[in-house]
């Protein structure tokens, strides 16, 4: 369960996001959110306890279910309920069929708004007397979770006992009795007017017959028009079949371009090529350019080479535009799909994405795309905001919010999936010159996170390419838009120790330790600043510290076993605790996938002398950055590893 914040401006805690993740990779997979348990529905024994009825009233449906609503939809008098799921089927329709030979009663209430009334009487109570009983009903408006249901109330009187009285108490306190009431019924309860009016129960025309659902067989071909198309970076870039780098940028200045993806080894993309191919004169008439590029070899590295996909290509019958797919195009696509549509898996083959000139993203197609699909596609290109809308819908309706725009942060983290750091900055730049902030203006809270969000970004991105002072600027805007993020606060003292002034970050990082002495994280900071300082001693006392209030703080174990690991002087380095603390640290989730956390491994096998963990530890590193595409990293581990394949230390 996620824990969720307790203000819209306070910066999540690390719990929160973990479990949101995870709730979210569920969302992605298709997986239930309750654990594949079926629905309950439970009688009230009026004496305190319940029973479990689900299965003898045919409610317990294994389905993931959300909303639920009570109505009466076939107009026999006693209440249905309609249920929405997150799985199929979506709704459900459960007609009440229950004979047991009793009496109702129904009522729908109309107040009078110059009484303090709303007209549909939200809030008022009702109160019927049968025999020795009072039944006792209350008008609401949203009573369930994303549902609503009908305000006609329902009574069940039970086989005998005549109704005594009916009497409303209406919202502002007005209590009035109501006449002329029976059971069997449809009645209207006016404000005011003391007799109820027996209505007519409509009964539906449509006939209610049960069935089970019909799922039919997912194809696995889809379109998906995006409502807002996204920019691709202007530098995403493919190997042309005589093996030169070609910017995407280039090829969509003036026209717009169907990138597909495909592989040597599958059927469909080669079918589809084909047909690429016997329609090239009628997507040139289109305007349709088509660019097919090879995913094989991502993985790996054993890229075909540009005869044998020309080849093969020309077997086909395809003439277009061909290339090699690199990890980062692939990433970037990856993840503005996944910006697109939360329920995303891994790309398939084929899968393609029409680019409208200057290089924006506006469909894409999942599997085979239908030749009669892309060219009406491609005539609706460039016809505005509202087509792109309309376009997007699956049917007929109105948009709730016109002004629905992509989130800057969301757009630039697929260009950095990519390794297109510079588009991402670019782009999160271009986002802050078109929404500039005026002396003195009241910003919205959704606006400030937005805008702290884009500095936060900008300023690691500048962090990680070396320019600190950047860093810092874009730090401190960050933190001055969300003052209450931690995490933003912690990341402008840190920029600000490695720009060089360590002192001023020390005294910034107690100051924001002293606020919570307990908190692991805030500890950790004032930890890595020490050792940005050269004051490794006191930072490895530091790192214990931390760890004797959270043994599982990861960041603290990390640097800590590094230290032990690598440090030059003889006095601070430990090799049996830095294996200690690797050790521990691969227990973690996803630690032996992580590079970072894999170095540190190897440096500390290295230190007590077992070259041979060491290079195992160093070489999954190696593999595991490569499939990043971490370059980062990958420096590092050059220097790391060549240390230890040599059979030395490593020293920091």
């Amino acid at each position: 369960m996620s824990r969720s914040p307790l203000a819209a401006i306070t910066d999540p805690g690390k719990d929160y996001l973990d479990s949101f993740s995870m709730l979210a990779q569920r969302i992605r997979e298709g997986n239930s959110f309750s654990g594949n348990e079926r629905n309950c529905a439970f009688l009230n024994r009026r004496d305190g306890s319940f029973v479990d009825m689900s299965y003898a009233l045919g409610l317990d449906h294994p389905d993931d279910s959300r909303g639920i609503a009570i109505t009466d939809f076939d107009g026999d008098g006693d209440p249905d309920i309609c249920m929405t799921n997150r799985t199929a089927p979506r709704l459900r329709l459960l007609r009440n069929d229950l004979s047991a030979g009793n009496r109702w009663l129904s009522l729908r209430l109309e107040g009078d708004p110059s009484k303090r009334c709303p007209r549909d009487a939200i809030g008022a109570r009702v109160t019927v007397s049968v025999g020795s009983q009072n039944l006792h009903r209350t008008v609401v408006a949203g009573d369930g979770f994303l549902s609503q249901s009908g305000k006609k109330l329902f009574f069940g009187l039970g086989a005998k006992g005549d109704i005594q009285s009916v009497q409303v108490r209406w919202p502002a306190g007005e209590t009035e009795k109501f006449r002329g009431i029976s059971p069997g019924g449809v009645y209207v309860i006016r404000q005011g007017s003391g007799v109820a009016l027996k209505s007519q129960n409509v009964r539906p025309t449509v006939s209610f017959a049960p069935g089970e659902p019909e799922i039919p067989e997912g194809s696995g071909v889809r379109r998906i028009r995006l409502s807002q198309p996204l920019k691709l970076p202007a530098s995403m870039n493919f190997t042309n079949l005589e093996g030169n780098n070609v910017t995407i940028g280039s090829l969509v200045s003036g026209a717009p371009l169907l990138i597909n993806l495909w592989a040597t080894w599958c059927a469909p993309c080669l079918v589809e090529l084909g047909q690429f191919g016997q329609k090239a004169g009628v997507l040139e008439e289109a305007g349709i350019r088509v660019l097919a590029l090879c995913v094989d070899g991502i993985e790996d590295g054993k890229r075909p080479d540009g005869k044998q996909l020309r080849e093969l290509l020309q077997r086909t019958g395809f003439s277009g535009m061909a290339g090699h797919a690199g990890k980062s195009l692939v990433n970037v696509l990856d993840q503005l799909v996944l910006e697109a549509v939360y329920r995303h898996h891994d790309l398939p083959v084929p899968c393609s994405f029409l680019v409208d000139k200057g290089g924006w993203l506006t469909v894409i197609y999942k599997g085979e795309v239908s030749m009669d699909t892309l060219v009406s596609d491609r005539r609706k290109l460039g016809g505005g905001p509202d087509v792109a809308r309309r376009e997007a819908m699956p049917f007929a309706g109105i948009w709730a919010d016109k002004l629905l725009a992509t989130h800057p942060v969301a757009v630039s983290s697929a260009y950095r999936e990519g390794g297109y750091d510079d588009d991402a900055r670019e782009y999160l730049m271009e986002f802050l010159s078109d929404h500039p902030v005026v002396p003195g203006q009241q910003l919205g809270a959704r606006q400030s996170l937005q805008l702290a969000d884009a500095h936060f970004n900008i300023g690691d991105i500048l962090s990680g390419q070396g320019d600190h002072r950047g860093a810092v600027s874009h730090f401190k805007a960050a933190a001055r838009f969300n003052p209450q993020s931690a995490r933003m606060r912690s990341r402008q003292i840190l920029a600000t120790a490695e720009l060089g002034d360590t002192e001023l970050a020390k005294d910034l990082a107690r100051k924001m330790n002293n606020e919570q002495p307990n908190n692991p994280d805030r500890l950790t900071l004032l930890a890595d600043i020490l050792v940005l300082a050269g004051e490794k001693g006191e930072a490895i006392n530091t790192y214990n510290a931390v760890l004797k209030i959270n043994p599982r703080t990861i960041p603290a174990i990390n640097s800590l076993a590094w230290i032990h690991a690598t440090a030059t002087e003889d006095g601070l380095r430990d090799g049996a605790r830095a294996v200690e603390l690797a050790e521990f640290l691969m227990n973690a989730p996803g630690a032996r996938e992580n590079p970072d956390f894999l170095m540190t491994l190897a440096a500390a096998h290295a230190e007590t002398g077992n070259i041979t963990k060491a290079s195992s530890a160093v070489r999954q590193a190696v593999a595991h950055a490569r499939q990043k595409a971490n370059e980062g990293i990958m420096v590092r581990l050059e220097e790391v590893s060549g240390k230890i394949l040599k059979g030395q230390p490593v020293r920091d």
